[in-house]
């Protein structure tokens, strides 16, 4: 799954960058669909292919070096929620 993940990351920046003229200064990542327990697992792995992603676009490119934060990363989740009628 990684490198479909960082292959897909990496033909949105272009994509962005070529609509654009420029390279996003933050990126939003939102994630659902994952339980409790594997919230830091999603964090460590997702967050490596995204920058991974961003050093394949370009060498120099790190939005997290930036002076404000260039990458939120969003879990969602539910947690045993159900509706009655």
């Amino acid at each position: 799954m990684r490198s479909n993940m960082i292959k897909f990351i990496v033909r949105l920046l272009r994509s962005y960058r070529f609509h654009t003229n420029a390279i996003p200064e933050r990126i939003m990542y939102f994630r659902d669909g994952v339980s409790e327990g594997q919230y830091a697992q999603i964090i460590a792995e997702e967050l490596r292919d995204l920058k991974a992603a961003c050093k394949t676009l370009e060498d120099t490119y790190n939005p997290l070096g930036r002076q404000v934060n260039g990458i939120s990363l969003v879990v969602s989740g539910t947690r045993g929620v159900e509706l009655r009628y």
